[in-house]
């Protein structure tokens, strides 16, 4: 007998190459082979049968059902066990109540960092300069942000309206007026190299940034490998005229230094589009998928080996108001 654990037959899994050749040499053998499946609704009782499985089939639901939920305590008897999570949000918890899950752990590390970050209570607040489409202005706003965005293109803000529902401010971030607004957290992703002076650009970021708050910034790094190997042939990071600044990760850094920012983490990232060979070749079918996953997981030692000696091909930088220059 086969347990479906987490979705096993569901669409989604298999959306992606490397699953798509897990179902195709060894999931489908494994269905094949199962004397009875186990699934928790009569919805993966379907999928069982989409990917060709025609056996026995048990439905054994997890248990769960909503009239177990209708009479619920009150949250004043959560604020009697744990006093400090008064006038805090309430996580739902959606897992087995038992000591390895940790949700006495979880409670109070909510705790615990709510009252550490200085953020006040209701939706953390996010501006996202330069949104682009609105990729993760949309994420953001998923896990809970309250965002504002910011995009002088106005092909890129409409785009960003249809996608993630958000009417991005138009204009340039330094021509905007901010008064009486402050933020938790700011993220400029590749926009910093295309200033011509960012030191009052990240001035007026600090001065935004409400206590505790978090700037984020991407940039391409000028020590990337791809610049030392291909010089003026590279064309990402010094992509002329579009890139007027250039960033390694100890000039950004004390450029950072010198606006009033401290550095809590930065990171060097090396991808290769696991697609640009099969394209250039144009692959297709097995040989695709094929070549594509060598590409994915190939790429990866030497990635880890390209950012360990600081040549990434972009930077990541997390950094927060220095106390002493902070208003």
């Amino acid at each position: 007998m086969v347990t479906a654990h987490g979705g096993y037959a569901a669409e989604w899994r298999y959306s992606t190459p490397h699953h798509k050749l897990f179902l195709k040499i060894l999931g489908k053998r494994i269905l094949r082979n199962a004397s009875c499946l186990h699934a928790t609704a009569p919805l993966e009782v379907a999928g069982f049968r989409a990917l060709g499985y025609e056996g026995a089939v048990t439905v054994i639901p997890n248990g769960i059902e909503p009239s177990d939920f209708a009479d619920l305590p009150q949250p004043e008897y959560a604020e009697q066990l744990w006093p400090a999570l008064r006038g805090c949000p309430v996580v739902l918890f959606l897992s087995r109540i038992s000591p390895e899950k940790g949700l006495d752990q979880l409670v109070a590390g909510i705790v615990r960092w709510r009252s550490s970050s200085g953020i006040p209570e209701g939706k953390p607040r996010l501006l996202d300069i330069g949104c682009g489409y609105g990729y993760f202005s949309r994420e953001a706003r998923n896990r809970g942000f309250e965002v504002t965005a910011v995009n002088p293109s106005e092909w890129e803000r409409s785009i960003c309206f249809q996608l993630a529902g958000i009417e991005p401010i138009p204009g340039f971030f330094e021509e905007i007026d901010f008064t009486n607004h402050e933020y938790d957290a700011i993220i400029a992703s590749q926009v910093l190299e295309h200033i011509v002076n960012p030191m009052p650009f990240l001035e007026k970021t600090r001065d935004l940034l409400a206590p505790g708050g978090v700037l984020a910034l991407a940039v391409p790094s000028f020590d990337s490998v791809w610049v030392r190997l291909l010089r003026t042939r590279e064309n990402g990071v010094l992509w002329v005229p579009e890139h007027v600044n250039y960033f390694t990760p100890h000039s950004l850094e004390l450029l950072l230094r010198r606006a009033g920012f401290r550095t809590i983490q930065s990171r060097q990232y090396l991808r290769v589009p696991y697609n640009c060979l099969s394209r250039r070749f144009g692959l297709r079918g097995a040989a695709r998928m094929l070549l594509n996953n060598a590409v994915r997981f190939g790429q990866i030692p030497f990635a880890l080996a390209v950012c360990l000696l600081r040549m990434g091909a972009c930077l990541h930088v997390w950094c927060t108001c220095d106390e002493a220059t902070h208003r």
